[in-house]
């Protein structure tokens, strides 16, 4: 029984998601397709997600913090004519 709750809660969590973000619920088909749609793209990262660890990130946002530095260095260098 409390298997059923969490799946409802997470349909209702869904709906709740489309109606607020993707325009409302329109037509009852456009409004459960769209939630189908939403299910699968959170369903999609979840799994993508699952295998990522906190050392990939930390690697990950490393490598983005130091192309920003150089990036912001850039902006700030050439409209001064340097």
């Amino acid at each position: 029984m409390i298997e059923a709750a969490h799946i409802i809660k997470g349909f209702v969590v869904m709906g709740l998601a489309v109606a607020l973000f993707l325009g409302g619920a329109g037509t009852l088909p456009v409004f459960i397709g769209k939630t189908f749609g939403f299910l699968v793209v959170l369903t999609v990262l979840r799994v993508v997600m699952a295998r990522l660890r906190i050392d990939h990130i930390l690697e990950f946002y490393w490598v983005l913090a130091i192309v920003a530095g150089v990036d912001l260095i850039r902006v700030i260098l050439v409209p001064a004519g340097l």
